[in-house]
């Protein structure tokens, strides 16, 4: 999925509310889950793939969490230290 295919998943989070920290992490891990469907696994046997997949995954992420209409959501993903080989 890496490729010029561009994938879409849906991540649903209307049963979560976002202004509480449980909340937000909630939405963060489904939005990586999501993430990973859209842009495959990364295996470290193939250098190349593995970081095409990783800077996937990061863009998806950071498209994602922008795209959500919560202000309390950007500002709890902004305080968080993410690792950079989501």
């Amino acid at each position: 999925a890496v490729a010029d295919e561009a994938v879409r998943v849906a991540v649903q989070f209307d049963d979560l509310d976002l202004a509480k920290p449980a909340g937000a992490e909630a939405l963060y891990r489904r939005i990586a889950t999501a993430a990973g469907r859209a842009c495959g696994e990364a295996q470290i046997r193939e250098l190349r793939p593995y970081i095409a997949i990783r800077k996937c995954r990061r863009e998806a992420i950071e498209r994602a969490v922008a795209s959500v209409p919560s202000a309390q959501f950007k500002a709890w993903h902004a305080r968080q230290s993410v690792p950079s080989d989501v």
